[in-house]
This record gives C-alpha cells, sequence and structure tokens, in this order.
C-alpha cells in the first residue's frame, strides 16, 4: 500500500511503499523524488486512533 510522505531531504511530497530493512530492523522508505531513504524512529497508537509514525533521514 502506498502513502504520501514529507521527505525530510528535499521536503517534496513523495508517493512512497513502507518496506522492511533486515540491517536496521526499521520500516523504511525512499523518495521518490531525490532518492533520499527515511527510517522509522517511533510508532504510535492512541486508542482506537491511527498508527502515527515518526522518520529521521539516513546519511549512508
Amino acid at each position: 500500500m502506498t502513502r504520501k510522505f514529507i521527505c525530510l531531504n528535499c521536503e517534496e511530497e513523495t508517493d512512497a511503499e513502507l518496506k522492511h530493512d533486515e540491517g536496521l530492523d526499521r520500516q523504511v522508505f525512499f523518495c521518490q523524488q531525490c532518492g533520499a531513504k527515511h527510517v522509522a524512529v517511533m510508532e504510535s497508537r492512541a486508542p482506537g486512533g491511527p498508527l502515527e509514525m515518526q522518520f529521521r533521514l539516513v546519511e549512508d
């Protein structure tokens, strides 16, 4: 399932599919505009609410 995210590198809105990165053991996505890799650093869900995820930019 594709979702919309704001890239932390180029600040453009991008459609991305979350994937599991085995090495990081986290969810990641790549910006379709600039290719920057983002990794989930926190997931939270209020009772009955949607899942909220925070990402950080991965510097390789």
